[in-house]
């Protein structure tokens, strides 16, 4: 149920790495999250991976180097938490 999976979300809000500022749960039940470091996480409507997308997030914000910390509009998706993907508005690398 979305409660639970909410519940344990936010009991686990000190590990994602980032202040969260938002949780939406859309109608078709899709989960996504804002953090002060990413402006939308994509994190999909398999509440089962809520463990593996908390410590891939966690990684991924102590990771990014200082000049991708200070972009404002950064987007994880980690609905597949093995293949995290990272889309940076104007940033080419």
């Amino acid at each position: 149920s979305h409660r639970f999976w909410v519940s344990k979300l936010l009991k686990n809000k000190d590990n994602l790495g980032s202040e969260l500022l938002e949780i939406t749960i859309s109608p078709n039940g899709e989960r996504i999250l804002k953090t002060e470091k990413f402006k939308i996480i994509y994190l999909g409507r398999d509440p089962s991976l809520l463990e593996d997308q908390i410590i891939v997030m966690r990684k991924l914000t102590k990771s990014l180097p200082a000049s991708l910390k200070k972009q404002p509009d950064i987007v994880l998706d980690l609905r597949d938490p093995r293949k995290p993907e990272l889309q940076i508005p104007g940033f080419s690398s």
